[in-house]
């Protein structure tokens, strides 16, 4: 190891690894919680939308039944006259 004369610069040399440490954690943690984020917002999507294919299913059943009902009893009507 090269030394150097003046003192200080082993103290300033630690320091300066203590803050690039600490930047590549924060650079680590940022990386995980975006993964993380995208994980959930995946789950939460698709959630969001299988309860709108359900309620889009009931809503188009609901027509078709309402659309075959109203369709026989017009041709109830028909048959009366």
């Amino acid at each position: 190891m090269k030394t150097t004369k003046n003192p200080q610069s082993k103290g300033i040399l630690i320091t300066l690894t203590f803050i690039a440490l600490f930047f590549v954690s924060l650079i680590i943690l940022l990386v995980a919680d975006v993964d993380a984020g995208l994980f959930f917002e995946e789950q939460v999507t698709g959630a969001i939308n299988s309860q709108i294919d359900a309620r889009v299913s009931e809503i188009s059943t609901a027509g078709n039944i309402a659309s075959t009902t109203s369709s026989n009893e017009l041709f109830y009507e028909l048959g009366k006259k």
